[in-house]
């Protein structure tokens, strides 16, 4: 992939309509210009991406002149995606082209007891564009997989805290993002408020213990009350 980009900037034609763009630009940023500044354009700008777009890599309604600075801006360093500005960017180039982008993002919290496929299914459905948030594995993680009892509410709790913060920063970087919990009770599917909940009903050997804990009433009550508020959710067994 590498070598076919560096082969595209090395293309004449590309050359000769990068220099095309910022001439016409007269070697000002034009996101710099909007907001009454003024500043070299070093960079020129594939609005959609030519990586997944590449049917519009030469179009000149594709292309901006933008300095360093906002160019950084235009995409995510951390996974080489667009960032929220540069999604923002694309969806209203698209409206005035005509042009639809599905960029729909979503949450989906995937429940069930332990060993019945959870984390088998995420990791089915983990792309590029989709992170997963396993409560049962970070919760270990704080606890330092102790089996101390008196360690394992705090670890919970703590979890709990960062998925808070998790939420609300995931969907910066991308589309979806799966929540994987044991049995959550009513409020805290409330509080996650999911586009769609899963529930992993594969076999499993840890019957007995669950059932102590109350998890298998928790997912009854959960199922209980999506299909009343008409939530989707969908059983994987």
């Amino acid at each position: 992939m590498k070598k076919e980009l560096d082969a595209f900037y090395h293309d004449p034609k590309w050359k000769r309509l990068r220099s095309s763009v910022l001439r016409e630009a007269g070697y000002m940023c034009q996101r710099c210009l909007l907001e009454g500044k003024r500043s070299q354009a070093e960079h020129v700008h594939h609005i959609f991406p030519r990586e997944k777009y590449i049917e519009y890599e030469f179009e000149r309604w594709n292309l901006i002149a933008l300095c360093f600075r906002c160019h950084n801006k235009m995409h995510n360093r951390f996974n080489g995606n667009l960032s929220r500005t540069g999604e923002q960017l694309m969806r209203a180039t698209g409206m005035m082209q005509g042009i639809t982008v599905n960029k729909k993002k979503q949450t989906i919290l995937v429940v069930g007891l332990r060993g019945t496929g959870k984390s088998t299914f995420v990791k089915r459905h983990l792309d590029d564009e989709s992170l997963a948030y396993d409560m049962d594995a970070i919760a270990s993680a704080f606890r330092l997989k102790m089996p101390h009892e008196e360690y394992y509410k705090p670890a919970r709790r703590m979890a709990n805290d960062f998925l808070t913060g998790f939420m609300a920063k995931a969907h910066d970087y991308v589309k979806t993002v799966y929540i994987i919990r044991t049995a959550p009770t009513v409020k805290e599917c409330q509080q996650i408020n999911p586009d769609k909940v899963v529930f992993c009903e594969h076999e499993y050997n840890y019957r007995e213990m669950d059932d102590r804990v109350g998890a298998q009433q928790r997912l009854a009550e959960l199922k209980n009350f999506l299909s009343s508020s008409g939530t989707s959710f969908e059983v994987e067994t």
